[in-house]
């Protein structure tokens, strides 16, 4: 549990709406292997039966394992597994595109500090769960540059999660860069983007160069005035140890007025709490949001701490 859960009630009937899950009346596994029957023959029915089994992949991280799980409501859920942990997953099926993390939706709070056509950033690809959902949605957006560091990671996302198919609704809207996500950062243009979304992670950790002050600085340079960073940010010790939330969070409070944080809705495949860290120059702040000051800021991280 979140220490600080008794000091705020974060419920799905906060900031965050919720994408509501049809009954499963069939698995999406048979619903695949029927339709490619159809379509396709035996040999679209094998290439699906095939599709479904678990395969491995060697990247900067070492060994990602893709597999198929099925969540508590019966769902077949396809889950990229590094380091031990979850880094990504998707639904397969007629789901595909909707977000299994409840951390992923709760990147749309990005949407609160964007105009039309907005600009976007995001520093981690893994599995594109995101930008999957950014495409699909009918939001109208003028960019989305995606930065992951590792080619085979976006390989797999493209032949296994569905990634392909999501940028063939919006051509031209998503640019992946096989690149360091801090470095593409110090490049980038003043002004560039309107929001930008940090989800990068080696393993279970998450990447501490993006969570130092001259980092902040950076991001804050690329950003319109009213725009916003937003990082996921997960607990150690099931929950009861949120240092790294507190230190990231003093870090971003170093350059940006506001800095707070949502706590998103415990996912089944989850072992600790998801927060969403929000840094921003504007004056909106969600009526439930954690918002930092000084008693609950811890210390910030400089780049020669690493």
């Amino acid at each position: 549990m979140s220490p600080w859960e008794s000091r705020t009630s974060l419920t799905n009937e906060g900031h965050f709406t919720w994408t509501a899950r049809r009954p499963p009346v069939a698995a999406d596994g048979l619903f695949l292997w029927t339709q490619d029957f159809i379509s396709g023959g035996f040999l679209g029915l094998l290439s699906n039966i095939l599709d479904l089994l678990p395969r491995l992949f060697l990247t900067r991280q070492g060994f990602c394992l893709v597999k198929n799980v099925k969540n508590d409501a019966g769902a077949l859920v396809r889950v990229m597994q590094i380091g031990g942990a979850y880094q990504s997953a998707t639904y397969v099926g007629s789901r595909r595109f909707e977000p299994v993390f409840s951390y992923f939706r709760g990147f749309d709070l990005a949407f609160d500090y964007c105009d039309e056509r907005s600009r976007l950033l995001m520093i981690g690809g893994g599995g594109f769960a995101w930008p999957k959902h950014v495409l699909s949605s009918g939001v109208q957006v003028n960019s989305l540059d995606v930065i992951e560091i590792d080619p085979v990671i976006t390989r797999v996302a493209r032949s296994c999660f569905y990634l392909g198919e999501a940028e063939r609704l919006m051509p031209g809207v998503l640019r992946v860069y096989d690149c360091d996500g801090r470095h593409f950062i110090k490049r980038s243009q003043e002004n560039s983007y309107d929001c930008v979304v940090l989800d990068a992670f080696s393993g279970s950790r998450p990447v501490a160069s993006l969570a130092t002050v001259e980092c902040a600085f950076e991001l804050r340079k690329i950003l319109a005035p009213s725009g916003a960073v937003l990082a996921n940010v997960v607990s150690a010790e099931e929950g009861s140890d949120i240092s790294f939330l507190r230190d990231f969070a003093a870090s971003l409070g170093a350059v940006f007025s506001n800095v707070y944080a949502e706590l998103c809705e415990q996912d089944e495949f989850a072992v600790e709490d998801t927060y969403i860290l929000v840094a921003t120059d504007s004056s909106y702040i969600p009526d439930d949001a954690l918002v930092f000051d000084a008693d609950t800021f811890g210390t910030p991280v400089l780049d020669g701490d690493l």
